[in-house]
C-alpha cells in the first residue's frame, strides 16, 4: 500500500478515535456557536460519535421550533473525504427530518436531506405568519448545500403542498415550490405554483445572513377566483392587469 494511502488511513482512524472520545456536550456547544444560535442542542447524551439531545431551531424571523429528539452518528467514510460528517435524524410528533450534516475546514454542508412537517410550522418559524394560520404540508429536499457566514452554494427545493390559510374559506389554495440556488454571497430564489386556484410566482435573493428580498405576483383563476378576492387584497396592491404585487424587502 502506498505511503499516502497509509497516511490517509491513519489520519482517518485517529480522527475517528478522537470523535469517539469526545462527549456530546462538546458537540452541542460547537453546534450552537457555529450556527450562531440557530440550532441549540439541550441535555445532550452520548458522544460526538453517537449521541442525542433535545433541540431548538431558531430562525432570523424570530420564531422557533422545539425538537423532541435529535440523533446523530458519525459517518467514518466522511473523514477520508476531508469532512466530519454525521447522519442526523430529527423526530418530533409531527416533524421528520434526516440527512447528513458535515463540517469541513471551510464550511458547513447538508447532503441528501429530506424534511416533512405540517404547514402550521410556518406560523411558529415566522411569527408574522401565525395570524394567517397556515395549513397543509411543508417538504424540503436538499441534494447538497454548503454555507459559510459569507457565502451560500448548492441547491435546495421547498414545497408547500395542499396549502391553506385560516383567513380563507378556499381550501386548498394550491401547491407551491421554491427553488434555491446558492451563487456565492447570496442565493437565487424562484417561486412557482404547481397547482390550485391561487397562482403565485416570483423571484428573489437570500443572503448568507438570512436577509430575503422577493418580488412577485399573485392572481386567482377558475371558479373560485371571486372567493379569493379578500385574500388577494391582503397580499398586495392591485395591478392594472388584475394581479397583486408581492414584495419583501
Amino acid at each position: 500500500m502506498r505511503r499516502w494511502a497509509l497516511g490517509a488511513l491513519g489520519v482517518a482512524a485517529y480522527g475517528a478515535f478522537l470523535v469517539a472520545m469526545t462527549p456530546a456536550a462538546f458537540v452541542a456547544a460547537r453546534v450552537e456557536k457555529e450556527t450562531r444560535g440557530a440550532l441549540r442542542l439541550l441535555e445532550p447524551t452520548g458522544t460526538a460519535w453517537s449521541g442525542e439531545a433535545r433541540g431548538t431551531l431558531v430562525v432570523p424571523a424570530g420564531g422557533s421550533v422545539a425538537l423532541d429528539r435529535v440523533q446523530w452518528r458519525l459517518r467514518p467514510a466522511s473523514l477520508a473525504a476531508g469532512r466530519l460528517g454525521f447522519s442526523v435524524q430529527v423526530e418530533e410528533p409531527q416533524l421528520k427530518a434526516e440527512g447528513e450534516l458535515a463540517r469541513t475546514f471551510g464550511d458547513w454542508q447538508v447532503r441528501g436531506a429530506r424534511l416533512e412537517a405540517p404547514g402550521a410550522y410556518l406560523g411558529a418559524l415566522v411569527p408574522l405568519a401565525s395570524a394567517w394560520r397556515p395549513e397543509g404540508t411543508i417538504a424540503a429536499d436538499i441534494a447538497m448545500f454548503r454555507w459559510t457566514p459569507a457565502a451560500l452554494h448548492g441547491d435546495a427545493r421547498l414545497e408547500w403542498r395542499a396549502a391553506a390559510l385560516g383567513l380563507s374559506a378556499v381550501k386548498p389554495l394550491g401547491s407551491y415550490r421554491a427553488e434555491i440556488h446558492g451563487e456565492g454571497a447570496q442565493a437565487r430564489v424562484t417561486l412557482a405554483t404547481l397547482d390550485g386556484p391561487l397562482k403565485i410566482s416570483g423571484n428573489g435573493t437570500l443572503s448568507a445572513a438570512g436577509r430575503l428580498r422577493f418580488a412577485g405576483e399573485a392572481r386567482a383563476e377558475g371558479p373560485q377566483a371571486g372567493a379569493l378576492q379578500p385574500l388577494l387584497d391582503l397580499l398586495g396592491p392591485k395591478r392594472p392587469d388584475g394581479s397583486r404585487e408581492i414584495a419583501i424587502r
